[in-house]
């Protein structure tokens, strides 16, 4: 009966309570806050920001929930449908360099596949800045996202910029 509830203990922690590995290659600034796998169990894992406010992932029944908690209320700040994620991984960055971090939160769907969302805290509430296609690999450096596809080495680039995500393109030249 021990060794059920070790390894069962050990399989929970393993994959559910925050990682200090991030899988992504982010800036040395960006403090991965929790890292999270599908779980089929009602669980709830959490965190402190470097606000002092505290973070969780709630894993309930067909969906979760990441919820912003602090001294005099919780605020739900995105919910996912349980079935179309694999992975949630939160990071804290501070893109515009003002002390006031944002946060990252990555949602994979597979290998590949799922969204990166970046959230802003705006006064008491919480405001989705962008919302960029998660690629088979991620870069961010300072303000710049740079998202592989997996083509020949073709990234799509994206800034942060005025408290919005702007997808960057290049402009031909007509040789003029």
């Amino acid at each position: 009966m021990n060794k059920v509830v070790i390894l069962f203990l050990t399989f929970l922690l393993s994959n559910s309570i925050s990682a200090q590995e991030s899988r992504y290659n982010i800036d040395n600034s960006a403090k991965l806050i929790l890292s999270s796998s599908k779980l089929k169990n009602d669980i709830e894992i959490s965190s402190s920001l470097n606000s002092s406010e505290k973070i969780s992932i709630r894993w309930k029944a067909m969906n979760y929930n990441i919820v912003l908690l602090n001294s005099k209320n919780e605020e739900y700040i995105k919910s996912f449908d349980d079935e179309k994620s694999n992975i949630v991984d939160i990071y804290e960055y501070d893109f515009d360099k003002d002390n006031n971090k944002e946060l990252i939160i990555i949602n994979s769907l597979s290998e590949g596949y799922g969204k990166i969302y970046i959230l802003r805290r705006n006064g008491l509430f919480v405001k989705e800045c962008g919302t960029i296609d998660l690629g088979i690999g991620i870069t961010i450096d300072n303000s710049i996202f740079k998202v592989f596809t997996g083509v020949r080495d073709y990234s799509q680039d994206y800034i942060y910029l005025d408290n919005k995500i702007w997808k960057l393109c290049e402009l031909e030249s007509n040789g003029y």
